[in-house]
């Protein structure tokens, strides 16, 4: 069985420069968000799901570094960097709390800036109240899971219908496959494009401020 695609989340929103003239951008790279990140992740009891990356670099080179990376509770979660993938910082998230994570930027020699990450690190809730296709509602799928699988059989058409939890904010859902990634709409029908796919749900818990997405697997 095919798992769940994991693609890169910024873990702050990215800063777009307009540049006038000749559009010349500098080589050097730089940190979201100015070198200074807040950071709220979600801890599962799965151990696949404690690890994921975060962009935190852009413009990144075949020289840039960084040194001097580490987390004031490695309790809570220990960092690492690898030069294969420059603009990520990968997360081992061991239980919930909270930790600073300090690290300098380098290019080649060239010190360019020092950045903190505060990190907090909250226990996974299942945030949705109906999670139904096509009438059949799998919310109770989502108690211990961010995922669930389901086989529709010849069924290629569905009804989505998703409501939040009471303390939850319901954001948007996504249609994804190995090569689309959609927009779709709450309480509309939509087709499933290919023998693999999964409908991920995002949600905002309104007391924390933490992401929460949860995705069923459609599986042909």
């Amino acid at each position: 069985m095919k798992k769940r695609i994991h693609l890169l989340v910024a873990a702050a929103v990215l800063l777009i420069s307009l540049f006038a003239g000749s559009m010349i951008v500098s080589a050097a790279p730089t940190v979201v968000n100015d070198g200074n990140i807040d950071m709220k992740l979600i801890y599962h009891q799965q151990k696949e799901k404690n690890t994921p990356d975060y962009i935190i670099f852009e413009k990144t080179t075949y020289n840039t570094k960084v040194k001097k990376l580490k987390s004031s509770n490695t309790g809570v979660a220990q960092v690492s960097w690898s030069a294969k993938n420059p603009s990520v910082i990968h997360f081992d998230l061991k239980k919930t709390g909270s930790t600073k994570i300090t690290g300098v930027l380098y290019e080649g020699k060239t010190k360019i800036k020092k950045f903190t990450i505060n990190l907090n690190v909250y226990k996974y809730s299942n945030p949705a109240k109906t999670f139904s296709l096509n009438d059949k509602n799998f919310a109770s799928k989502f108690t211990n899971t961010d995922t669930y699988t389901f086989k529709p059989g010849s069924t290629t058409k569905f009804k989505l219908k998703i409501k939040a939890k009471k303390g939850w904010k319901f954001e948007g859902v996504w249609y994804r496959n190995e090569s689309t990634t959609k927009k779709i709409k709450n309480k509309k029908t939509f087709k499933m494009m290919s023998n693999w796919s999964y409908v991920d749900a995002v949600f905002t818990n309104k007391k924390t401020g933490a992401r929460e997405d949860i995705a069923i697997i459609i599986d042909k």
